[in-house]
């Protein structure tokens, strides 16, 4: 039984797991930018953000609070390119790839300047 008296602190980004995470997705978005490809095209899978702490329960906070989107990979050998499905729905498995919205990308960089992380620059 939960207490009634506490509530749930809710997640912060500052966390290690989550800014981990978000290290993540954010040089996975600058990938892409400077690249000039397609956000999609650099999406990070599931299972490499879980590998940095991230739970299902912290990306779904992740993604009420609008800083990412995510969708399910379908990619076939014989693809160009890869493929994804929407999810509609908060399920998440191991074929769940995440990339950050344009909010998500402002956040990440606010909170990982401010924690003075070293994210990696893309290639030139």
């Amino acid at each position: 039984m939960i207490d009634g008296s506490k509530t749930p602190t809710a997640p912060r980004l500052e966390q290690a797991d989550i800014l981990s995470s978000l290290r993540l997705l954010l040089q996975a978005a600058e990938y892409s930018t400077r690249l000039e490809r397609d956000v999609w095209d650099f999406a990070v899978e599931l299972p490499i953000l879980r590998s940095a702490g991230l739970t299902n329960s912290q990306l779904r906070w992740l993604y009420y609070q609008n800083y990412v989107e995510h969708r399910c990979e379908v990619t076939q050998p014989s693809d160009g390119r890869r493929a994804f499905a929407p999810e509609t729905n908060l399920r998440i498995d191991d074929s769940t790839c995440v990339i950050l919205t344009a909010a998500g990308v402002q956040a990440a960089r606010v909170v990982c300047e401010t924690q003075q992380l070293a994210i990696a620059q893309p290639l030139e």
